[in-house]
């Protein structure tokens, strides 16, 4: 049986003070890991959303760095998006009557 006690302490980066503000910690460590990826990893990673009226920047992790859009949900929203769109335009103006239904032999 092995007697005695261990403290565990938390790793901070040099400099850091444990009183400092979280948001300011979060913000160094973003501005870290972003200067890591322009100076040492492959700055051509860094891309734009290609969904419209949306600013997100990402970092491709995907295998052929070909990745257009930040999530998978995003990507979605986008298609789901433009096929709406695509409905609306090649809509017919209606003129308030249902359109008769195929009678298909079942009563």
């Amino acid at each position: 049986m092995i007697q005695g006690t261990a403290t565990i302490t938390a790793v901070r980066p040099p400099g850091s003070a444990s009183d400092a503000d979280p948001a300011a910690h979060v913000r160094a460590v973003t501005a870290a890991g972003l200067a890591y990826v322009i100076c040492s990893a492959d700055a051509e990673r860094l891309g734009r959303c290609a969904r419209r009226d949306y600013a997100l920047a990402f970092v491709d992790t995907s295998r052929n760095g070909l990745r257009a859009y930040c999530s998978v949900r995003c990507a979605n929203n986008d298609a789901v998006a433009r096929h709406r769109a695509r409905l609306q335009a090649s809509a017919r103006p209606t003129t308030g009557r249902r359109a008769p239904r195929a009678n298909c032999g079942l009563r």
